[in-house]
């Protein structure tokens, strides 16, 4: 399936919001792609399905998953269902069989230890693409030059996010905290003191 089929076929499944995002990573990840020396043809289409699941109803996805090399994650939040089933339609419904971009779209909400380039690739690029305007994503648009020091700049700033929200770490996904801790470990300087070199 072309690029162009696969851009088609998305946008009828996707609401326009989420196809604009949709977009947005795509624009990031082909950028990083180029930056990194990654296929740049792989980010996009890896970057356009990213998302294909995520307007599916929850009880599709949850049946899904059940029957799938996935079903691990139907405990744990709702919100990261969409990525595995995302790979589940990737293959299926779309041909895909390149098993670093259906990882891509698996861990693209999680994050997990030892990604691939590819995998860091399409999970900054949802996180720093031009329509996002969180907190902090300026300081992560400023890391891409270094794809491990942007994950671990990103993995801060989620699960700061979600331990805030929730008041401790017990619901979020153990592949977050698994890549928090891998990347802390592979990153100098600190995020603190990279956050001082650049004054934000």
């Amino acid at each position: 399936m072309s690029l162009d089929a696969i851009k088609v076929s998305v946008r009828a499944v996707l609401s326009e919001k989420r196809y604009v995002h949709t977009l947005g990573v795509v624009e990031s990840a082909a950028e990083l792609a180029r930056l990194h020396g990654e296929d740049v043809v792989r980010a996009e289409i890896a970057a356009l399905l990213h998302d294909v699941a995520k307007e599916l109803p929850l009880s599709d996805m949850k049946a899904t998953l059940f029957v799938s090399e996935y079903a691990d994650f139907v405990g744990h939040s709702e919100k990261v269902w969409h990525a595995p089933v995302g790979a589940l339609v990737a293959r299926a419904e779309y041909g895909i069989l390149d098993e670093d971009i259906l990882n891509a779209i698996v861990y693209h909400t999680t994050g997990r230890a030892g990604m691939s380039v590819l995998e860091k690739i399409v999970y900054i690029a949802d996180y720093i693409e031009p329509g996002r305007r969180q907190s902090g994503v300026d300081v992560a648009r400023a890391s891409v030059h270094d794809l491990d020091l942007a994950m671990l700049v990103i993995l801060e700033q989620a699960i700061a996010k979600l331990t805030d929200a929730g008041g401790s770490q017990d619901g979020i996904h153990p592949d977050t905290l698994a890549a928090f801790a891998y990347y802390q470990g592979k990153v100098e300087p600190s995020v603190s003191e990279f956050r001082k070199c650049l004054s934000i």
